[in-house]
Order: structure tokens, then C-alpha cells, then sequence
């Protein structure tokens, strides 16, 4: 943001130069007392108009994946990612292919 628009805002003060009436400084109070994010959007309209807009992004896993520490000699990491995207994805195929087979 520029300065000069910084400036205005602290003042009190729209683009064109008219004070902003509908939107008055904030006191120290009311910044101690503002919530941020959905908890202080449920306070002011209510817990289901906010539900309604929160974003509802990708649904949990029932299995979600793990992360852990395998280590390998260099010549077989250097094949496995000279295999290219999704090697990671190629990799667990080939050890759940072994798991059921039985020879792991």
C-alpha cells in the first residue's frame, strides 16, 4: 500500500479526501477485544451465515498418509528419482504389490 493512502487510513480518511464516517478509529479497547479469523466473524453474524462462507477445501482421509525415514544406498535413490514425478506414488505401488504378493 502506499504511504500516502496509509496515511489517509490512520486519519480517518477516504481516497478522495472526505472523512470516513461509516468506519470510526478504532479505540486500544476494541483492538484488545477484536477476534481475529471465523471466531470473530461467528460473533458478529452468527455461527451459520459464517459456516457458510468458510472454505470448505479437500475432505480428510479416513487413512491419511504417514511420514517417515528410509534409507537407501545412492544408486537406488538416484533410479528411483530419475524415474520422474510421482516416484513417491510409483514407489508405494511397487511396495504394496509386495506386502500382498508376500515377500514382505
Amino acid at each position: 500500500m502506499k504511504k500516502k493512502y496509509e496515511k489517509m487510513i490512520i486519519k480517518n480518511i477516504d481516497k478522495d479526501g472526505s472523512p470516513d464516517t461509516e468506519t470510526p478509529e478504532w479505540t486500544s479497547t476494541e483492538f484488545r477485544r477484536a477476534k481475529r479469523g471465523m471466531k470473530g466473524l461467528e460473533q458478529l453474524i452468527g455461527k451459520e451465515a459464517a459456516q457458510k462462507l468458510q472454505k470448505v477445501g479437500r475432505p480428510k482421509s479416513p487413512s491419511p498418509k504417514q511420514n517417515g525415514t528410509l534409507r537407501l544406498a545412492s544408486d537406488i535413490w538416484d533410479k528411483i528419482k530419475a524415474s520422474g514425478r510421482g516416484y513417491n506414488s510409483k514407489v508405494e505401488t511397487i511396495l504394496r504389490e509386495a506386502i500382498e504378493e508376500g515377500r514382505i
